[in-house]
């Protein structure tokens, strides 16, 4: 299985892989990726090198990616060799705000008013008070709140968009109809009395215990690789070890037994 991205996304895709038997294959120019340490060929390349596609093509029966900044152009390309999922067309309208909103706005579905800003010139145009507060919201490239800047005046949307350096896209603020977390069931905490469970998927590299084993609170029990980082587990109390139930080398789930007590 390829995959075009080797971020913390595209390393728990591989462990998750791994798991059913895949063999996988990383498309990133980072060669200290966190995907380069469980994926079974990292080609270390750009995301738009050409050469790197074909080297990555010769080497997978199918495709997907685990960044919204892959080009676009690399899912046609692999579409014409191999299942590829998400489609070409639908990274290029997802990647770019703009097109995004002009998308749901032209299919029928409701969005927040809004606006292209092209340049902080456009904080000029008619109409944009009626936008105003906003949220002026990058283009490209733009998570978790990042290139993101809430406005309330043209000066500062004028402000806001010198500072994106770029095309972006102005939200008018809206009153939230619902909000689906609170109707979500929430996840009881996890009984660890008798087990130890990983908190992460991770690769299990280390386990410091054997079964009869008696351990004290703050001793250390595992280590677990999870994002580039070594994560050491302790006790939390005074425990006999009754079995170890995944072996070094393991790839870990979230909540995944590592260890019983006694």
């Amino acid at each position: 299985l390829g995959v075009i991205g080797g971020g913390q996304l595209g390393r728990m895709f591989a462990m998750a892989a791994h798991r059913l038997g895949y063999r996988v294959a990383v498309l990133d120019p980072d060669r200290d990726c966190p995907a380069a340490g469980v994926a079974n060929i990292h080609v270390c390349a750009a995301l738009d090198d050409r050469d790197a596609w074909r080297s990555l093509a010769d080497e997978c029966a199918a495709l997907t990616i685990e960044t919204e900044s892959a080009p676009a152009e690399a899912l046609k390309y692999f579409s014409t060799r191999m299942p590829v999922a998400p489609g070409e067309r639908a990274l290029y309208i997802t990647q770019d705000r703009t097109r995004e909103k002009h998308f749901l706005a032209t299919n029928g579905f409701a969005t927040a008013p809004y606006r292209e800003i092209k340049t902080p010139a456009d904080a000029e145009r008619q109409g944009i008070d009626a936008l105003l507060p906003g949220l002026l919201k990058a283009s490209r490239f733009g998570y978790d709140g990042k290139g993101q800047h809430v406005v309330r005046s043209r000066r500062e949307l004028a402000r806001a968009a010198q500072q994106l350096g770029g095309p972006g896209v102005l939200e008018q603020r809206v009153e939230l109809a619902a909000e689906l977390l609170r109707r979500m069931p929430r996840k009881l905490p996890p009984d660890t009395s008798k087990f130890l469970l990983s908190p992460m998927p991770g690769l299990l590299v280390n386990v410091a215990v054997t079964p009869g084993q008696v351990v004290q609170p703050g001793e250390r029990l595992v280590v677990i690789e999870a994002m580039k980082m070594q994560n050491t587990l302790h006790a939390e109390r005074v425990s006999t070890i009754a079995e170890v139930l995944a072996e070094q080398g393991t790839s870990l789930a979230v909540d995944q037994p590592i260890l019983r007590f006694s």
